[in-house]
């Protein structure tokens, strides 16, 4: 199971998904990063392998992350490397739309499209 993070650290500021700049794509790029691929540490992965339980063990830029605002809304999509061959397409891809939720790291949730 991953990591949770360092709870004396502050929280990350929200990300104002308002801005259709290149520095809130960035930031959001580093929040998914950050939220979807760090939090596994070298020995959850070997924990995880040794138990056959899943686990994330590449990088956001090996799975070839992708942001951008389209629609009126910010997506985001990568490869899922640990997908079988035979799966279907629709089922090698995480693809999700970003929203507003300040309860939550960045200030943004993820739902599944």
């Amino acid at each position: 199971m991953p990591s949770l993070p360092d709870s004396s650290s502050p929280p990350p500021p929200p990300i104002d998904l308002t801005k259709v700049t290149e520095a809130t794509r960035r930031q959001l790029y580093d929040a998914i990063v950050a939220i979807h691929f760090e939090p596994w540490t070298a020995e959850e992965i070997a924990e995880a392998k040794s138990k056959d339980d899943f686990c994330l063990d590449y990088t956001a830029e090996d799975a070839g992350v992708q942001v951008v605002y389209i629609f009126g809304r910010w997506f985001t999509w990568w490869r899922d490397l640990s997908a079988d061959d035979d799966f279907p397409d629709s089922m090698k891809w995480e693809v999700l739309s970003i929203d507003k939720d300040a309860t939550a790291p960045y200030g943004v949730d993820f739902s599944e499209v």
